[in-house]
């Protein structure tokens, strides 16, 4: 009896081993890898939850198990390619079983943003009926010439400072610190070598700690009062050389803490600087003035009256952050083209900041500013503070 069990059990062991060696690989029942449930916020989704594969996977084979174990769509994998140079990207390809149907696959590209630990979030297209998945690793930081032209030349660009003299009416905007005064003295000092005069000044802040005007400027004014009758004489000055024949001399005048000025104001003399203003930001360069307004405040509004098409007859300059706001609500550029400024000054912003933390002479701190006159707007590099 025991031989013939044994020759029994044999027999049936050969029949398995047999049967599993006909069965293809595919149809055999692996054991699933364990996949941790984990919240994902998503930007559409309040709160999901994801479930996501182990860790270690690369983005193919992540997004693969995403979208099985979320979306009960299998995807194969054709090709795979590992592209880590200057544009390092990594791009997988899958046959998809309903080409139609990809869209829906979409939703986890934020799910594999996630899992991976990108900066940009990974984008999916479908080519030639194959769907083409690609995940950016990481972004070289350009040069300062990729962003822009007009800076200085220790970061190889032309001097910004050649450019902005080529204007004559400014409005000068920008955050406490931003750099308002140096820039503006930067400016204005240029411009009285260009034209052979004595720059002018007022200046409220005549008695602050915070005063470091150049010694250069004939001070007109030195409160807010008498920098509000300093405003009426120019604008006056402008009408009285639009009445008379003959040539006139350059004017360069500097009004700091414009802002700061009109609230100090009552009505009468909110209405009188409205005048006085409306005259120098349309006249002032025609009579041979050269006209420089500074304050914090990019509201158009800022003198009732005054607005956006008024304040657009002068040259903004609006340093640091203020740039991104005035960008946002430029009208001379489409969707598209402010998109595209609003990235790459982001990027000079970043970047000036990581350049600025090791840099202890404020006055060589790199400093991004927008420019823009009435039918264009800069991205620009200021000039070293002297």
């Amino acid at each position: 009896m025991s031989l013939l069990a044994a020759l029994f059990l044999l027999t049936v062991g050969l029949g398995i081993l047999c049967r599993l060696a006909l069965v293809p690989r595919s149809a055999v029942r692996l054991p699933r890898r364990k996949k941790a449930v984990v919240p994902v916020v998503l930007p559409k989704d309040d709160r999901k939850l994801y479930r996501f594969p182990h860790a270690g996977l690369d983005s193919g084979k992540a997004f693969q198990y995403l979208c099985c174990d979320n979306s009960s769509v299998g995807l194969v994998i054709v090709e795979h390619k590992d592209r880590r140079d200057k544009r390092g990207y990594v791009e997988t390809v899958y046959d998809v079983p309903l080409v139609d149907s990809w869209t829906r696959l979409q939703k986890h590209l934020d799910a594999l943003q996630s899992y991976l630990q990108v900066d940009r979030r990974p984008t999916l297209v479908v080519v030639d009926n194959k769907l083409k998945l690609r995940v950016v690793y990481w972004v070289p930081v350009p040069e300062w010439r990729e962003l822009t032209r007009l800076g200085r030349a220790d970061l190889g660009q032309e001097d910004s400072l050649d450019y902005l003299t080529r204007f004559q009416r400014f409005r000068i905007t920008g955050g406490s610190e931003a750099g308002k005064s140096p820039t503006a003295q930067r400016i204005a000092l240029a411009l009285a070598d260009k034209y052979q005069c004595v720059p002018e000044l007022s200046n409220p802040q005549s008695y602050s700690n915070k005063n470091h005007w150049s010694t250069r400027f004939k001070l007109i004014a030195r409160t807010h009062n008498e920098q509000f009758e300093a405003i009426s004489e120019v604008a006056n000055d402008v009408i009285d050389r639009g009445s008379r024949p003959g040539s006139k001399g350059v004017r360069v005048v500097v009004f700091d803490e414009l802002d700061s000025t009109v609230s100090f104001l009552n009505d009468k003399e909110l209405r009188e600087m409205k005048r006085a203003v409306m005259m120098t930001i349309k006249q002032a360069s025609h009579q041979n003035i050269c006209c420089l307004y500074l304050g914090q405040s990019s509201n158009a509004n800022l003198i009732p009256g005054v607005s956006k098409s008024d304040w657009m007859s002068l040259v903004t300059v609006a340093i640091g952050n203020t740039g991104l706001d005035y960008i946002s609500k430029s009208t001379c550029l489409t969707t598209k083209q402010k998109g595209k400024r609003i990235d790459s000054y982001s990027t000079m912003l970043s970047k000036a900041d990581s350049s600025n933390r090791g840099e202890v002479n404020r006055g060589m701190w790199i400093r991004p500013a927008v420019v823009a006159d009435p039918s264009s707007v800069e991205l620009i590099v200021l000039p070293v503070f002297c």
